[in-house]
């Protein structure tokens, strides 16, 4: 009798009142029931005690150990899969009483058509990059970019460090409350800049932890939602950030005029004629300043240039002379557009691309059609050059150059893709262009544009807006009214 009571004291400590009742029921059960004899095809069952009559599901202890210690085991006749977890205890009320408490959580898992056994948030991240990586595809539109499931690969990584930092690594997903990760958004925003999670140099923005909140509720609901690991509810509930409704969307960084005049004449005169250099050097220096020439006229994304084959840069037979020798068409087939639609783009870069064909050739590269573009000549495979070669170069121009040091004081950050926003700014601004023309040229859209570059429109029209302004102002009209 006193061991009961001191059974009943300790369970008595911090239990809730569910708890307390499944206890008092458990000894009452230790009393009346009968144990079944240990089935004899398994000795490994020893002392089986069937907590809940007319259940499929028993306590016991294994034969193979010396200690025993009681284990559940519940058998799903629909799933027709066994769960088996220690109870890690060698007091029978003690695991009755846990027993209980798990058939219950069980049993409501398996009215609710969730899995009996649940995984861990890193086996989770595991199973959906698994199915993400079997999207990869080269081609726009069918698929994911090897770069957009990077960039999905670290939004869950950030993730993972999130649920390390909460204390809840080693948790089943169904066992993490919802509610204990809603400030996931304002963590990663708060993480310390140029830490792990800094993306080459840009400093995070409200819209991309909007972007990472939106992979991880995918994830869960891809996975975990549709493989019946947890139900709706269990989906953890995440705070977004707000953000202005043009943030991401303004101003793009670019060089002005007077600035780029300062990049030209530092490779035509400076970049390209080091003499300290080697000869393949000055040539490579060559190539990048036509490179840079291309990028900046053409509007091409960085990628659709380094994804260029020579056979798809063509003279215009339906163009003069004159504009034969200057302009040159260049077609983004299907496979190397953002957009997954071939478009055709007309650029004055008929002498740069006559440039860089005499720099493969004072290299001792021979040409073939299918040879990418920007072939880099001194690899093995005849890939092409990579981002991050360009990049890299781009870097130290501006640094050379002096346009960094400025560049810092205004806020700007200017990279390979600038040079595509540059071109679209200065076609709207300069050139007049119709921003139909402008955008059927680049390969997007025209609403794209005039979210991103509506600004300029303002810019150039001014005489319209202000048609008549001075004769309100003289004839004192009230426009506040």
């Amino acid at each position: 009798m006193q061991d009961r009571i001191g059974q009943l004291a300790e369970l008595l400590e911090g239990v809730s009142a569910l708890e307390l009742a499944t206890a008092l029921d458990a000894i009452q059960h230790t009393r009346d029931i009968t144990k079944p004899q240990e089935a004899k095809s398994n000795k490994n069952f020893l002392n089986q005690n069937y907590f809940m009559p007319g259940e499929d599901c028993f306590i016991y202890q294994r034969g193979d150990t010396k200690r025993k210690i009681w284990y559940i085991h519940i058998y799903d006749v629909n799933s027709k899969k066994q769960y088996i977890k220690s109870l890690k205890t060698t007091d029978e009320v003690k695991a009755i009483t846990t027993a209980r408490l798990i058939f219950s959580d069980i049993t409501g898992k398996i009215s609710r058509g969730e899995r009996i056994v649940c995984i861990t948030t890193q086996e989770l991240v595991d199973k959906y990059l698994e199915k993400e990586s079997r999207r990869i595809t080269d081609k726009p539109k069918d698929g994911i970019t090897p770069a957009r499931y990077r960039v999905k690969k670290q939004y869950l990584q950030v993730w993972l460090n999130y649920i390390e930092f909460i204390g809840c690594k080693a948790t089943p997903i169904d066992k993490i409350n919802p509610e204990k990760t809603r400030e996931f958004g304002y963590w990663y925003f708060k993480l310390p800049k140029g830490g792990p999670y800094k993306n080459d140099g840009i400093e995070r923005s409200k819209e991309t932890i909007n972007n990472a909140i939106t992979e991880v509720i995918r994830c869960y609901k891809q996975v975990a939602l549709r493989d019946r690991y947890i139900s709706v509810e269990q989906i953890p509930q995440i705070d977004r950030l707000t953000s202005r409704p043009d943030e991401g969307r303004g101003t793009k960084d670019i060089l002005e005029l007077d600035e780029y005049e300062v990049l030209y004449k530092y490779l035509r005169y400076k970049y390209t004629t080091d003499k300290s250099v080697s000869e393949d050097e000055r040539l490579k220096r060559r190539m990048f300043a036509n490179v840079v020439g291309i990028l900046a006229n053409t509007g091409l994304r960085p990628k659709e240039l380094l994804g260029l084959y020579w056979h798809e840069v063509k003279v215009n037979k339906n163009d003069s002379r004159r504009l034969q020798r200057s302009h040159r068409l260049i077609t983004i087939r299907q496979d190397n557009s953002k957009t997954g639609r071939s478009r055709t783009v007309n650029a004055p870069v008929g002498e740069r691309v006559d440039r860089i064909k005499g720099i493969y050739k004072d290299l001792n590269c021979e040409l073939k059609p299918d040879d990418y573009f920007l072939l880099n000549p001194f690899d093995k495979d005849r890939k092409s050059y990579t981002r991050e070669i360009l990049a890299k170069r781009l870097k130290t121009v501006l640094e050379e150059s002096g346009l960094q040091a400025k560049l810092n004081e205004t806020g700007r950050n200017i990279t390979l893709y600038s040079f595509r926003h540059m071109y679209i700014t200065w076609r709207l601004r300069y050139g007049q262009v119709p921003i139909q023309l402008v955008a059927k040229n680049c390969g997007t859209s025209i609403n794209m544009i005039e979210k991103t570059y509506g600004h300029i429109s303002t810019v150039l029209e001014t005489e319209v807006l202000t048609k008549n302004q001075g004769y309100a102002v003289t004839a004192s009209v009230n426009l506040a009214d």
